[in-house]
């Protein structure tokens, strides 16, 4: 069985092939990665994404929360790197069945990142169908891309708290998703069920 419990530093310098056995071979369905595998208008590393987006299909992961990106930023659940459907604020996703949600927790630090968009959470929806944005390619450099999965963006401090409630049998385990900025106002919530 693999350490489940890695520090960041530790996972960081293993390989992606060794990364990927590991994360085959722990427990969970969450995932937490430092680096950005998604991020409309702020850095998201397209190798690392192609890597590891077909892995969380592979093994039905629920939750994926990233930092780096100095915002927060909810999707769509994907699947194959495409919608399976909309999910507003206040929704919930069944990840068996619609895939992944993909989170950005880097509502922090010294200074805070913009989108291409405008920001769109809590108490001011604007639900662009596209947001124009870049992915940092091999080379270094900025490939541009169009994405329709980014759902919930906030520019603001924040912060991301997540609830586990797991399920007794023939319920379904929960994930109850809530951010909120600094002034502690929910700007996103969302559930993620999934059969016990």
């Amino acid at each position: 069985m693999a350490n489940s419990n890695l520090t960041p530093a530790e996972l960081a310098r293993m390989s992606i092939a060794e990364q990927y056995e590991w994360f085959k071979n722990a427990t969970s369905r969450r995932s937490l990665i430092r680096g950005g595998l998604v991020g409309a208008g702020a850095l998201a590393a397209g190798g690392v994404r192609d890597a590891w987006t077909a892995i969380f299909d592979q093994y039905s992961v629920d939750l994926v929360i990233n930092g780096h990106n100095h915002v927060y930023e909810r999707t769509d659940p994907l699947k194959a790197g495409a919608v399976t459907t909309a999910v507003p604020i206040g929704s919930t996703v069944y990840s068996a069945t619609q895939g992944t949600t993909y989170a950005v927790a880097g509502g922090a630090g010294n200074s805070l990142y913009s989108f291409t968009a405008s920001d769109s959470y809590e108490g001011d929806i604007d639900n662009d169908s596209s947001v124009t944005s870049w992915y940092r390619n091999s080379s270094g450099g900025e490939t541009p891309e169009t994405v329709d999965w980014s759902r919930v963006r906030y520019t603001g401090y924040s912060l991301l708290a997540v609830q586990s409630e797991p399920a007794s049998h023939g319920h379904k385990a929960k994930l109850v998703l809530r951010a909120l900025n600094e002034y502690n106002v929910e700007v996103d919530k969302l559930t993620i069920q999934r059969s016990a």
